[in-house]
């Protein structure tokens, strides 16, 4: 099954006092698709099927240029097939955020999944928004809407929470399971310089000297940057944070 079609909540339980048909809700989002340039996906929980709207121009060398032949499986072939079983979990997430009836706040919150492509051609990346689009008077999801966009991204695919009432932001952290705040996973600005100045070719004395660092301390920060970017050494940190705008300075060839 192709990662977005998860989206579609089998068994899932609906009603009909919804004042919007299906036929309307497509047009409705075809023309948010249309005015604002967006790629999108409308999952009909009530019909259970999947309307594309690709108007973002940036896809066409992915997708083409006809907004209504974009098939899931032409989109989950483009994404790095590492990320397949990743990305999945983080749908099926999602699903259980937007269908909890214990929780009345689902209509206040979205869901970001940032990732990259598995083509060497623009965009490298995407950002994923997946919102609840319509509930029932019951609270039953109904539509929920997909919202894709590039960006320029490196790194194992991020599951991000939005509350939109709060202005805040939280991070899926897969080792515990929970999401942790946006703030916790940001790098600070001495590991920044780290990896600027690992950047530019300097070795590691020199950098905890002009830092004014122990050495012990500067392989610790440099283990707290490995587990905040998910890689495995200072090479692929430093490409990654590169990537992520987090330095603005290209690794060294």
């Amino acid at each position: 099954m192709p990662i977005l079609e998860n989206l579609l909540i089998r068994g899932l339980k609906t009603t009909e006092d919804s004042c919007i048909s299906s036929p309307l809700l497509k047009a409705k989002v075809e023309a948010m698709a249309t005015l604002g340039h967006h790629f999108m996906f409308l999952a009909d929980q009530r019909r259970q099927t999947f309307t594309s709207f690709n108007y973002n121009p940036d896809f066409y060398p992915l997708f083409g240029s006809n907004p209504y032949a974009i098939k899931l499986e032409k989109v989950q072939n483009q994404i790095n097939s590492s990320e397949h079983s990743l990305l999945t979990k983080y749908v099926q997430l999602i699903n259980t955020q937007f269908t909890n009836k214990n929780k009345q706040s689902d209509q206040n919150i979205y869901f970001t999944i940032e990732h990259t492509f598995d083509v060497h051609k623009a965009p490298e990346g995407a950002c994923i928004k997946i919102l609840p689009f319509l509930y029932d008077s019951q609270h039953n999801l109904l539509a929920t809407l997909a919202i894709i966009e590039p960006i320029q991204y490196a790194g194992s695919a991020v599951l991000k929470k939005h509350y939109t009432n709060e202005n805040r932001t939280d991070v899926y952290n897969i080792s515990t399971k929970r999401f942790i705040p946006e703030e916790s996973t940001q790098l600070s600005d001495i590991e920044c310089q780290i990896l600027h100045l690992s950047g530019m070719g300097v070795k590691e004395k020199d950098i905890a000297k002009q830092l004014d660092l122990t050495l012990p301390v500067l392989k610790r920060i440099k283990t707290i940057i490995f587990e905040k970017l998910k890689v495995n050494s200072i090479s692929e940190a430093i490409f990654v944070a590169y990537k992520r705008r987090h330095i603005d300075s290209e690794p060294i060839q």
